[in-house]
């Protein structure tokens, strides 16, 4: 199968991290223009929306803020996508809600969700309406999951410390540059979370 759609067939795509803009992104979702919201439910639609069009499976982002609205998204080859009532979501962690999706309790709870169901990981929502989640469920090919300590992470972005910030965008870009200096191509999640700690899967190249 050809699954980066370049022509080249059964050469074992995992992860690309891809340099975009929020102008193009804002073609996938008007409200991901930088303005409106640089981080958040619709820019991770916008995300997934543009990394579909390219080939694989799903993505993820924005992951990294770079000047003059540049943005990096990671796309991912996914084992599936589901939709997930949100109730389903709420029995695995009572705090995950719609009207809160994008943090550390529906992260939690998408990602054993995903487990659960014999998959390696899982992240999202990628999109969700009418109380319903969409989430990508990863394989463990592409992915190595890694715990990460906030003092790690605050070498990378200081205010995700665990104290002032533990969860949210500004982790997410720490995590991203942890796993990029760890080899990797970048990261999904977070997945997990303790009290010194959060775990995230490390995507292969």
């Amino acid at each position: 199968v050809d699954e980066d759609c370049d022509g080249v067939v059964d050469e074992g795509f995992r992860a690309e991290l891809v340099h975009t803009t929020y102008a193009e992104l804002s073609a996938h979702h008007p409200d991901c223009d930088m303005s409106t919201q640089y981080f958040g439910d619709h820019c991770y639609s916008a995300a997934d929306r543009l990394c579909r069009l390219r080939c694989p499976g799903s993505g993820l982002g924005p992951l990294t803020l770079g000047q003059d609205g540049a943005a990096d998204i990671v796309c991912v080859r996914a084992s599936a996508r589901e939709q997930v009532p949100y109730a389903q979501l709420a029995a695995i962690q009572p705090q995950c809600a719609e009207s809160s999706a994008i943090d550390r309790h529906c992260s939690a709870a998408i990602d054993t969700w995903c487990t659960d169901r014999g998959h390696a990981a899982g992240f999202g929502p990628v999109e969700h309406s009418m109380n319903q989640a969409s989430v990508v469920c990863l394989p463990a090919a592409v992915l190595e999951r890694r715990w990460f300590t906030y003092a790690q992470l605050s070498a990378y972005v200081g205010i995700c410390d665990g104290n002032t910030i533990r969860d949210g965008p500004l982790c997410q870009i720490a995590a991203q540059q942890a796993c990029i200096a760890a080899g990797f191509v970048g990261m999904a999640g977070p997945l997990q979370f303790q009290a010194a700690r959060l775990e995230v899967a490390c995507l292969r190249p």
